[in-house]
């Protein structure tokens, strides 16, 4: 089975992992983005154990364009909703359970799952299905499969709508 393909206008992408998760640095971090900021990507994402974590909010969260300002606010908005008054600010983390298909539009703040000690076995399975080639250095690739297109430096900002680094440099089919 292909890891990419070219349907109509889009390309869907699956992406496959199974890894041995630990806890991170000791504490579980928050780490949050939205994937492809800004954009039109959809995601849907399946896990079998260490489920994605999700910012939930009674009201829709302003959230800059900017990359930088963007990374701030998302963070500061995971703070609100760990807190104590967490409650006034309408914010929840919050999970789904195992085996279960997620769909993630652009504006779904998520973040890496937190893996309680000793960690364990993670099954991740991810289809993007987005109208931009997925082609940065550092992207999964499998050599045995033609998608051998080529692949674009990363710059340090990733989180920019207007161009900035996303995952096509411009390409077609």
């Amino acid at each position: 089975m292909k890891r990419v393909a070219y349907v109509g206008d889009v390309w869907c992408l699956r992406t496959p992992d199974e890894v041995f998760m630990v806890r991170r640095n000791g504490k579980a971090m928050w780490s949050g983005n939205c994937d492809d900021f800004g954009g039109t990507d959809l995601n849907y994402i399946w896990t079998d154990a260490y489920p994605t974590r999700f910012l939930l909010s009674r009201d829709p969260l302003d959230i800059p364009a900017d990359d930088k300002e963007s990374m701030a606010a998302m963070e500061a908005y995971a703070s609100f909703a760990q807190g104590e008054i967490a409650d006034l600010f309408g914010l929840s983390i919050a999970t789904f359970p195992d085996n279960e298909l997620l769909r993630l539009d652009p504006y779904v703040v998520h973040a890496t799952p937190e893996v309680p000690a000793p960690g364990g076995m993670w099954s991740f399975f991810k289809i993007s299905v987005s109208t931009h080639r997925y082609d940065l250095l550092g992207n999964s690739h499998n050599h045995l499969l033609d998608d051998d297109w080529p692949l674009v430096s990363r710059e340090t900002l990733r989180n920019q709508p207007n161009g900035g680094n996303r995952d096509d440099a411009g390409a077609t089919a």
